[in-house]
């Protein structure tokens, strides 16, 4: 598999890193790769550990995909750095291309995401993977997890499909 450069973004993406951000997963972490099993497993040296299957169907999602992260859970408070270091141990194969802003009223997840999409340029393509449906209009482009068991194939099958599907202004220019 052929790596792309990695993008940092610490704000808004310029128009040249349009052709490397084509797909984006907009990731929470709390029931997607974190799941009941791995808080009932406890820490291990200080530090939860994600649910292996969830983190191999998500790894899935991105070969089959080449789409990139955005993160959308809470956990970004700490800071986009500490994410990508996180994710990166967990064994997340896909590039960290930012994290959604953090709205000082605390609105529905959907709302961030919708900021970042408005700050950002359109992807070509994106979905979310989240436990929570706060997503508003945003909503069709939702796989829910379940808190019980996280990221599941089937949650990747879905995820998949919304990645694949191009809107009709993007026909033809892949």
């Amino acid at each position: 598999m052929t790596r792309r450069p990695r993008v940092y973004v610490a704000g808004p993406i310029s128009k040249g890193d349009v052709a490397m951000m084509a797909s984006v997963i907009f990731l929470d972490f709390d029931g997607v790769v974190l799941c009941e099993r791995a808080y009932r497993r406890g820490r291990v040296n200080g530090q939860l550990v994600p649910e292996p299957s969830c983190v191999a169907a998500l790894n899935r999602i991105t070969r089959e995909s080449g789409a990139q992260i955005v993160v959308s859970s809470t956990w970004r408070m700490f800071g986009e750095a500490k994410v990508r270091a996180l994710l990166a141990e967990w064994g997340v194969e896909a590039e960290v291309i930012g994290i959604t802003p953090d709205l000082s009223h605390r609105p529905p997840r959907g709302v961030e995401i919708q900021t970042w999409l408005a700050r950002n340029p359109s992807p070509r393509s994106f979905v979310i993977l989240d436990d929570d449906k706060d997503m508003g209009h945003l909503l069709p482009y939702l796989v829910r997890t379940s808190f019980s068991s996280g990221l599941t194939e089937a949650d990747a099958d879905r995820a998949i499909a919304i990645l694949n599907r191009v809107p009709p202004s993007q026909r033809g220019t892949r």
